[in-house]
């Protein structure tokens, strides 16, 4: 197992079960899925973004810090499943297979997950995606583009459950009950609606404010130069057609009406 992979692996436990004695990464393999997934669940509480305004920390650092608890999760699964796809130097290509992290960002599909910075290896899931998935899921960009898309236009949002309590909709003491009873992969306005803190209309309200507040992940990639106006435009009506065809449309919306969703 070579340095570069030692470390990779050492540090996601570190960021997970917390600094301790040191633990060989051989023996880190026979942890099962159940006790990482735990162990991610109280990493992931004490750093959720929407933590920040009660617990009195800036946002952008505990955001930061979930992406960091958030990718040790995947890489200690890739590590369980597969120990010998885990590519700490990211020299030989795309990462191994791995399931995606719970939270704010879950559900990267299940047919095959790369590591970070790597490209998709598999089939275009069949559900339908969301702009910056499609890309992803399409080898337009590889992961880690797509994190940096997502961390770019989330940073110019509040977090739902800021914004639920800067609005006097929830209290802080109700953000935390939401933030402890939140189920795998469930998003924190489910959780509220589930627990009777918020109404479903309520909840979508508080999705559109998020929203509008955002611009469409579409022009980070045109500013950056990854994509030209033109080929958004045919990526924009690609999607279209996959979504259509995912939900068992029988035409595909026109290509001025699709919107750029995150």
């Amino acid at each position: 197992m070579g340095s570069g992979k030692n470390a990779v692996i050492l540090n996601a436990w570190r960021l997970l079960f917390g600094a301790g004695p040191a633990v060989d990464c051989e023996a880190m393999a026979s942890l099962g899925p159940e006790e990482i997934r735990r162990a991610f669940l109280r990493a992931a509480r004490r750093c959720h973004p929407d933590l920040a305004r009660s617990v009195g920390e800036d946002e952008a650092a505990l955001t930061a810090r979930f992406q960091q608890v958030q990718e040790a999760y995947t890489t200690l699964l890739a590590h369980v499943d597969q120990p010998e796809m885990v590519d700490g130097d990211r020299a030989g290509g795309p990462g191994g297979s791995a399931a995606g992290a719970p939270g704010a960002d879950a559900g990267w599909g299940s047919e095959a997950v790369s590591m970070s910075g790597a490209h998709w290896i598999g089939p275009i899931p069949t559900r339908p995606l969301r702009l910056g998935r499609f890309l992803y899921h399409t080898g337009r960009i590889s992961r880690e583009a797509l994190s940096e898309a997502l961390s770019w236009q989330r940073s110019q949002r509040p977090t739902f459950g800021s914004l639920a309590v800067d609005l006097g909709l929830l209290g802080p003491l109700e953000l935390g009950t939401i933030l402890d009873s939140r189920h795998m992969g469930e998003r924190i306005g489910s959780t509220a609606v589930r627990l009777g803190l918020l109404s479903a209309q309520t909840r979508d309200w508080i999705v559109s404010r998020q929203e509008r507040s955002q611009r469409p992940i579409g022009a980070y990639f045109v500013e950056r130069g990854v994509l030209s106006e033109q080929e958004l435009g045919a990526v924009l009506y690609e999607q279209q057609r996959h979504n259509d065809r995912a939900h068992g449309a029988a035409e595909p919306a026109d290509p001025a009406d699709s919107t750029d969703p995150t």
